[in-house]
C-alpha cells in the first residue's frame, strides 16, 4: 500500500467512543471491510501468487527413472546356427533447471545392469556363453544461449510480465481503498446531515405543537378567530409531515453507510463529532502538480508505459538469430557387480565429453517486423493515456477547488441567511405579541427559518464534501483518516 495511506487508524476497527455513536472517524477506520477494499486486495493477492508461480519456473526438477528390457535373437554364423537371449535394467537419477541468464544445466547419473547368454553350435558342439556387466555414467551438461546479455529468454518474460500485473494490482488496491475512503466520508457526511435536519424537524414540529396549544387557548378566550386555530394545526400537520421525511431519509443514510461498512443496521444510531475538515488554501498551479503525481491512474498509466517499452525491447530481440553452445562431461564404468561399477566412477574413470554450437537465423524477418510494429503501437497508445490521464488529474483539481471555494462561500451565505431568518421570526413573535402584524406572517418567518437552518446543514455538507474531493485529488487522504473529521 502507498505509505500515504499506512495511518494507524487502518490497522483495526476503532470502537465507537460512546455505545450507539459513530464518528467519522469509526466509519474510516472500517474501510477495509468495504467488499471493494477486499476484492481488490485478493486480486493483488493473486497477482502475487502469480509472480511466485512465474518464478517457479526456473525452480530445479528432480526425475527417476528405471527401465527393463529383454530381448531373443537367432541367427547363423559360418552356417552354424547360433541363439542369444538378454535382459537388461537401467536406472537414472536427473536433476536439471533452467537459470534467468538463459543457462540450462543437467546434472545425470545412470546405472545399468545387462546380461546376455549365447548358445552355438560351432564345429558339431554344442556352447554356451552367458555375459553380464553392470555400467555407470555421471555427466553434467550445460546448455547457454551467448545472445542472452540481448534478449530475455520466454520463462524470464512471463516473469517480468507477472511481475507488471502485480505492481498494477497494488496500485488498484490502493486505488480501490480511496474510493472506498472517499465512498465512505460521503455517506457519514449524508447521513451526519439527515440526522441534523431531523433533529431541526423535530424542534419545528414541537414548535407548532406549543403554538397551536397557545392559539387554541386565545380562542377560548375569544382574541383569535377559529380560522387561525386551524391555520396552526394545518402548519402542525405539515411540520409533521416533514418529520417522518426527515427520519425515513435518516434512516436510509444510515443504512446505506453501515451496508458500505458490512455493518448490521442500527435504528438508534447517531453520528458524533462535527465530520469537519480543512484542505486549506492551495495555490492552483502546485496543486496541479501535486495532483498528477499523487493520481493513481496517472501512476497506472505510467507503469503501462514501462511495460510496454520492456515489451517492445523484447520484441526488437526476435531479430536476433539463435545462437546456442552446449557442453556436456562425465564419466563412465564397467564392472561385473554394481558396486564395483560406482566405485569405479571414481577409481578407474572411463571419460567422456561432448560441445555443440548451434546457430539459427530468422529469414523473411516478417514475424519480428510484425511483433515489432505491435509493440510500437501499444506504447505509443500507453503514452498517450499517460497524456490523458495527466490531463483529467489537472482538470478534476482545478475543478475541486473551484467547487470547495463555491462550497465555502455557500456556508457564509447560508450562516448569514439564517441569522436574519431568525431575527425576523424574533421580530415576527415580538409583532404578533403587540398585536401589530398577522399569525400567517410569523408562521412565513418561522418556515423560512426552518429552510434556512436545512440549508446551512446542507451547505456544510457540500462543503465537506468538496473539501473531501480535494484532498483525494492530492493524495492527502490520510489527513483525513488520520484527524478522523474532527477539526
Amino acid at each position: 500500500m502507498d505509505s500515504r495511506f499506512v495511518v494507524p487508524l487502518f490497522l483495526a476497527i476503532a470502537a465507537p467512543a460512546h455505545a450507539g455513536e459513530l464518528s467519522l472517524a469509526d466509519a474510516l477506520a472500517g474501510v477495509s471491510s468495504v467488499r471493494s477494499v477486499q476484492t481488490a486486495a485478493l486480486q493483488r493477492a493473486s497477482a502475487e501468487a502469480a509472480v511466485l508461480q512465474a518464478a517457479g519456473a526456473f525452480d530445479p526438477d528432480l526425475s527417476w527413472t528405471t527401465d527393463a528390457s529383454g530381448n531373443a535373437a537367432s541367427g547363423y554364423v559360418a552356417g552354424y546356427p547360433v541363439d542369444s537371449r538378454s535382459t537388461g535394467v537401467d536406472m537414472g537419477l536427473t536433476v536439471q533447471g533452467e537459470l534467468p541468464s538463459s543457462t540450462t544445466w543437467s546434472v545425470s547419473m545412470d546405472l545399468g545392469y545387462d546380461t546376455t547368454t549365447t548358445v552355438s553350435e560351432l564345429a558339431g558342439d554344442a556352447t554356451e556363453q552367458v555375459r553380464s556387466n553392470w555400467d555407470g555414467l555421471v555427466s553434467l551438461t550445460v546448455g547457454q544461449d551467448l545472445l542472452a546479455p540481448l534478449r530475455r529468454s520466454d520463462l524470464s518474460i512471463r516473469r517480468r510480465q507477472a511481475q507488471d500485473a502485480a505492481d498494477v494490482a497494488a496500485l488498484q488496491a490502493a486505488q480501490a481503498e480511496e474510493d472506498a475512503l472517499e465512498a465512505v466520508a460521503d455517506l457519514w457526511w449524508t447521513w451526519a446531515a439527515a440526522w441534523r435536519q431531523t433533529r431541526t424537524a423535530e424542534a419545528a414540529l414541537a414548535s407548532a405543537e406549543r403554538l397551536v396549544g397557545s392559539t387554541q387557548a386565545l380562542a377560548d378566550e375569544g382574541q383569535v378567530a377559529q380560522l387561525e386555530v386551524r391555520r396552526v394545526e394545518a402548519d402542525r400537520l405539515d411540520a409533521e409531515r416533514t418529520t417522518l421525511q426527515a427520519r425515513t431519509a435518516e434512516r436510509q443514510a444510515a443504512d446505506a453507510l453501515l451496508s458500505r461498512l458490512g455493518l448490521p443496521f442500527d435504528a438508534a444510531l447517531t453520528p458524533s463529532g462535527s465530520g469537519a475538515i480543512a484542505a486549506g488554501s492551495l495555490d492552483v498551479h502546485d496543486a496541479e502538480a501535486q495532483a498528477v503525481d499523487a493520481d493513481l491512474d496517472v501512476a497506472i498509466a505510467r507503469r503501462q508505459v514501462q511495460t510496454e517499452q520492456t515489451d517492445l525491447r523484447d520484441a526488437r530481440a526476435t531479430w536476433l538469430p539463435s545462437l546456442d553452445l552446449s557442453g556436456t562431461v562425465g564419466v563412465a564404468s564397467l564392472a561385473d557387480t554394481a558396486a564395483t561399477a560406482v566405485t569405479a566412477l571414481g577409481t578407474d574413470p572411463l571419460p567422456r565429453w561432448g560441445v555443440g554450437l548451434s546457430v539459427s537465423v530468422p529469414l523473411g524477418g516478417r514475424a519480428a517486423r510484425g511483433a515489432v510494429q505491435t509493440a510500437s503501437a501499444q506504447l505509443g497508445v500507453a503514452e498517450l493515456a499517460v497524456d490523458d490521464a495527466e490531463a483529467a488529474a489537472r482538470l478534476a483539481i482545478r475543478a475541486a477547488l473551484d467547487d470547495m471555494a463555491l462550497a465555502r462561500a455557500s456556508v457564509a451565505l447560508t450562516t448569514a441567511q439564517l441569522d436574519v431568518a431568525r431575527q425576523t421570526e424574533d421580530g415576527e413573535q415580538a409583532r404578533l405579541e403587540e398585536g401589530l402584524t398577522r399569525l400567517d406572517d410569523l408562521l412565513d418567518a418561522r418556515h423560512a427559518r426552518v429552510q434556512a437552518e436545512v440549508a446551512v446543514i446542507d451547505a456544510e455538507a457540500d462543503r465537506a464534501r468538496a473539501e473531501l474531493a480535494v484532498l483525494r485529488r492530492l493524495g492527502r487522504l490520510g489527513d483525513l483518516a488520520a484527524t478522523g473529521g474532527t477539526r
